[in-house]
């Protein structure tokens, strides 16, 4: 069991009232807009500092300038208040909202105390209220309703998850900060966000000093990375928190994580570590592990994971050790493909090494390299997350006479679902693998989801086989020998030449060894088989034999095996116990005569043996009555 890092009496309480979230597995849902409807809504605060630190600066969208009270402390006695006329917020957009505040420009560690950092004008104990009086271009002095309580707060920003319908006013009110004198008074920027959707553009960056500062919402280093994603795409405005503390490691991250994750209501979570574990000489497999581990938790969580490459640095020690812990975070790409593929820092700050610090050789610097962190960070996501993938079919649907291998792909990284029968595919339904063998007239489906839930338009394929033109001499049903086995017949598919393959009835029997094949012509040929499972699905290095010819041949990877000299008339399929054995008719022909034959499990029908019993004795009777008839002609003769 883990052990906390922090032992505040009323912490739990914080984790009850901070973070009123839903259980609901967010990996799965696509990405909605969770539109920021806060900006430039009336504010009012009970301490503007003598004007000069006015409420609006809290909802400016200028977040290095934020509102600042005077009054320090505050306390019970004295709280000080910072409050939003929500009445011009269309109803809709207030059932489920996100209130938000940072003070991460101020204090710009997580959580100052795990590294013995200071704070800055930081609220510990507050409540977030609410009320229905009509707006009036005043906040009400009565009527507030707690929504939520927060106390002993160690955070630089927090989340509230609230249902506004009802109200017209919101506000938050302190009794409490962090920081001593000067700073012991409250500063902060308080957005909310829309989330009638879902709370599902929502991100939190877990990291280290580099994560501190190059993710805070602060407009110094360029645009935050919310407003870089919605200059990008216009339509989404993310909430987007720093989690960064200084000189921590990945193990640090680990230890605390459990801690941190039930704070935050959102989806997407980025771990941000390796640049302190590589500089300190620390292992790369306890890193992989602690890394691996930390996904675990935040896929557990029902929660996407990002992780970057660790940056480029010029110490001895990031120099000889980052690439080796990049390989680590390569192989956890591999193992996780739930990973959402951060920035390749390690690439772009090696081709732009101006933009690290000569100081220290390892934090990005103020002349470009904090605003290219950040770019890198909102460009990267803006391609990936905010896209929808494409799902491609190939060959395309047409008029086809021989098997198709029919291959599905996705444009984004994530999973491809597919039908078959023509029907729409969803998320449930059967995820691609390897290649559809289609030897028959049907219709392929195809719908690809990225790691980030997103889901494509449904991409469409029919394939369209001739009707079979009966022969002026059919073939004739091959003869079944009878048998108390529990089997089902198969019945294969011709996809060349030739007529299609005589059904059997659904209660024959087939055997593993047919009776003698019908010839229909002493001309012996080539015979492919192609062997599919229920689900099309070739069964590859698959071991399969064909009765009364003496030949085994093994399957390739396209599920194909290929017989020689094979006379035309009825023969066995026999895999193996697994499937059941299905008949096939060889015709006459100069070329190779390709079969498609799809296998059905051996448990597929288990009420079929009384069927076959009852079948074969009726056979034996009809061979028993043909013989004494015979014997009897003879014996006229």
């Amino acid at each position: 069991m883990r052990k906390a890092a922090v032992a505040l009496g009323s912490l739990a309480g914080l984790y009850a009232t901070v973070c009123l979230c839903t259980q609901q597995a967010l990996a799965a849902v696509p990405i909605a807009s969770m539109p920021l409807v806060s900006a430039g809504l009336p504010a009012y605060t009970s301490d503007d500092c003598f004007t000069s630190k006015p409420a609006s600066d809290a909802n400016s969208g200028n977040y290095s300038v934020p509102w600042r009270s005077c009054n320090n402390p505050p306390s019970t006695g004295t709280p000080v208040t910072l409050t939003y006329d929500i009445s011009s917020v269309p109803s809709a957009q207030r059932t489920n909202d996100v209130l938000v505040w940072f003070n991460d420009f101020s204090t710009g560690n997580y959580n100052p105390t795990l590294n013995s950092n200071n704070y800055y004008n930081t609220p510990k104990d507050y409540t977030v209220q609410g009320n229905t009086a009509a707006s009036s271009g005043t906040p009400p002095a009565s009527g507030w309703v707690t929504l939520a309580t927060v106390t002993n707060n160690p955070y630089h920003s927090l989340q509230h998850v609230l249902n506004l319908s009802t109200y017209n006013w919101v506000r938050l009110s302190f009794t409490s900060s962090n920081g001593v004198s000067p700073n012991g008074d409250i500063a902060l920027s308080m957005d909310i966000h829309d989330a009638a959707n879902g709370i599902v553009d929502d991100w939190i960056f877990y990291g280290d000093s580099i994560t501190q500062s190059g993710l805070l919402n602060d407009d110094t280093n360029g645009q935050t990375f919310a407003q870089q994603i919605h200059t990008a795409t216009s339509t989404y405005y993310p909430v987007a928190e720093s989690g960064g503390i200084g000189g921590f490691t990945s193990s640090d991250a680990l230890t605390n994580i459990g801690t941190w994750l039930p704070l935050f209501p959102g989806k997407f979570v980025a771990l941000n570590y390796g640049t302190n574990d590589a500089n300190s000489n620390l292992s790369p497999a306890t890193f992989y592990s602690d890394m691996a581990t930390m996904v675990q938790d935040i896929i557990a969580a029902g929660k996407v994971p990002i992780v970057p490459t660790i940056p480029w640095g010029c110490t001895a020690n990031l120099t000889a050790n980052v690439p080796t812990f990049n390989t680590e975070i390569q192989a956890l790409y591999a193992a996780y493909p739930q990973i959402i593929k951060g920035p390749d820092l390690y690439t772009y700050f090696l081709n732009n090494q101006a933009y690290i610090s000569g100081a220290d050789c390892i934090h990005p610097n103020a002349t470009g390299g904090w605003t290219a962190y950040r770019a890198q960070w909102a460009q990267a996501m803006a391609s990936t997350v905010y896209t929808v993938p494409t799902a491609s079919i190939t060959p395309a649907g047409g008029n086809v006479t021989s098997t198709q291998s029919v291959t599905l792909t996705s444009s984004k990284a994530g999973t491809v679902h597919y039908t078959t029968d023509g029907s729409t595919p969803t998320p449930s339904s059967p995820v691609y693998a390897s290649a559809l063998m289609v030897s028959s007239t049907e219709t392929v489906k195809a719908l690809a989801i990225d790691q980030a839930g997103n889901q494509s338009d449904v991409s469409s394929a029919t394939y369209t086989f001739p009707t079979p033109t009966p022969s002026s001499s059919p073939s004739p049903t091959p003869p079944i020998p009878p048998s108390t086995k529990s089997t089902s017949t198969t019945v294969a598919t011709t996809t060349s030449t030739v007529a299609a393959v005589q059904p059997t009835s659904p209660s024959a029997p087939a055997e593993t060894e047919a009776a003698s094949p019908t010839t229909t012509s002493s001309q012996s040929r080539t015979v492919i088989i192609t062997l599919t499972n229920q689900q099309r699905q070739p069964l590859a290095n698959t071991e399969v034999s064909l009765s009364n010819t003496g030949q085994t041949a093994t399957t390739n990877t396209q599920g194909v095996a290929i017989f020689y000299n094979v006379t035309p008339g009825a023969y066995t399929v026999h895999s193996n116990a697994h499937y059941m054995d299905a008949i096939i008719q060889v015709t006459s022909g100069a070329s190779a005569q390709e079969i498609s034959v799809r296998l059905a499990a051996s448990t597929a029908r288990p009420s079929v043996t009384l069927a076959s019993s009852v079948s074969g004795a009726a056979i034996c009777l009809m061979i028993l009555l043909v013989i004494v008839g015979r014997r009897k002609l003879q014996a006229r003769a």
